[in-house]
This record gives C-alpha cells, sequence and structure tokens, in this order.
C-alpha cells in the first residue's frame, strides 16, 4: 500500500534540516526528495525509507544499473525491509519502470558473498542465515552515513521471517533458525510481490532538493498536500 499524508513522510520532512547536502544526490536520505504527496514511497520505518530512498537516487542517477538492482547493496538492503515491489514502484515514480522478472538475479559474487562469506565459494556454496543476514543489513546502513537505524532488531527479525517464509525455509521462533539457499533467496527477489506503478513520473518524483529550507517550513493543508507559506485558518 502507498503511504499518503504519512506521519513518517511528514517526520521526515520535518527533519530535512539534518539531511547532509554536500553529499552526491546518491548518498543523500529520501526525506530530500520525497513527493509533497509522499506516494512515491512506501516504507515500513525511518531506516527503510532511507534506504529506499538512496536506491531510487542511484537508479534515477543511472549509478545502478537500470536491470540490475540486486547488484546494488543499498537497493538489495531496501527491499528485504519494504518488499521488491515498493522498490520497483519507487523507480519507476523516478521514471525507471520494470517488472520484477525484469532485474537480473540477485548478485552472487558481490551481494551475496557478502552476507553469507566465503563459503559462498565452497562446493555447493552455502545458505543464507538470520546472523549474517541482520549483521549485512545493518553494516550496510552504516556504509550509507545516514546514522538512521531500526528502533527495534525485532522489526528487522519480522522482515527476515517474511522472507524465509515466503521461500518454505522458515525454522525456529520468527524463523530465526532458518537457513534459505540462494536459489530460493533470488527467487524473492523476483516473484514475492507484485509493482503497481507502471507509468513512469506517476506520481510526479521531485528531484533533490539544492537547500536545506525547501520542506524546512511545509503546512499541512489537507490530505497529501502542503504549502511553504502557513495557510489562514478561517
Amino acid at each position: 500500500m502507498l503511504l499518503s499524508n504519512s506521519p513518517i513522510l511528514l517526520a521526515a520532512f520535518s527533519t530535512i534540516n539534518a539531511v547532509a547536502l554536500s553529499k552526491p544526490v546518491h548518498d543523500r536520505g529520501l526525506s530530500s526528495r520525497a513527493t509533497a504527496n509522499g506516494t512515491c514511497i512506501s516504507a515500513p520505518e525511518d531506516s527503510c525509507l532511507s534506504l529506499v530512498g538512496l536506491c531510487v537516487t542511484g537508479i534515477a542517477s543511472g549509478q545502478v544499473s537500470s536491470t540490475a538492482f540486486w547488484s546494488d547493496r543499498t537497493c538489495t538492503a531496501a527491499a528485504t525491509c519494504a518488499g521488491i515491489g515498493a522498490v520497483l514502484d519507487a523507480a519507476c515514480c523516478a521514471g525507471t519502470c520494470h517488472q520484477p522478472t525484469d532485474i537480473s538475479s540477485l548478485d552472487y559474487s558481490n551481494i551475496y558473498f557478502g552476507m553469507v562469506g566465503d563459503c559462498a565459494f565452497q562446493p555447493g556454496g552455502c545458505s543464507l542465515t538470520w546472523q549474517p543476514f541482520v549483521d549485512w543489513f545493518y553494516n550496510t546502513i552504516q556504509a550509507t552515513d545516514t546514522n538512521i537505524y531500526p528502533d527495534d532488531g525485532d522489526l528487522v527479525l519480522g522482515w527476515w521471517a517474511d522472507i524465509a517464509t515466503w521461500t518454505d525455509f522458515c525454522e525456529g521462533d520468527s524463523c530465526a533458525d532458518s537457513a534459505i539457499p540462494y536459489t530460493n533467496f533470488n527467487d524473492w527477489f523476483h516473484f514475492s510481490s507484485a509493482v503497481s506503478i507502471t507509468t513512469p513520473g506517476t506520481p510526479q518524483y521531485v528531484p533533490p532538493v539544492e537547500t536545506t529550507t525547501r520542506f524546512a517550513n511545509l503546512w499541512d493543508i489537507g490530505p497529501g498536500r502542503y504549502q511553504t507559506s502557513q495557510p489562514t485558518r478561517s
């Protein structure tokens, strides 16, 4: 479900002054680019919102290949928390529209190896388990230099459980004992959810702001509507 007039996005607007605008576009959080009605992004909480935003910016700027989203660490992490459909919808809003099966396989040598370690290249490879996944997820956020982390590790465990359940490899409480083979994990990135936005720029995508004040003083004037001056109340 797409967000509209979301408390998460409203909170993101209120913290725009904290965004380091001297960073490259690819390194800025979505809060500096969210469309005024908030419908470009669907994310469950702030850390995921940031990951999806960074991913979309990388795609829109050409730093992430238009059909290799899952070769990018940030985009891959964004998908694990928001779902693949939400990432593809946000990318389409920014001008790059694809179906999940259009995207190349999860990068084994770069992304999957980064999750499981050296066992990826042992005979037969190895499956992904909870602890390496959560370590990789938090390290990915650390690498973005946004300092926006989940409020509770149980959130990440819930996202992991969703993936493990979909792949039919859920074991233990909250799937914490699961071991997901690469093939099944890769299937999740292509078949676990559908896209709902198929037309570029629908809704309108707003490029990165050039000053810290563009969204610093937005006033809510109705569902999904904002203006930069204080509205007159009758």
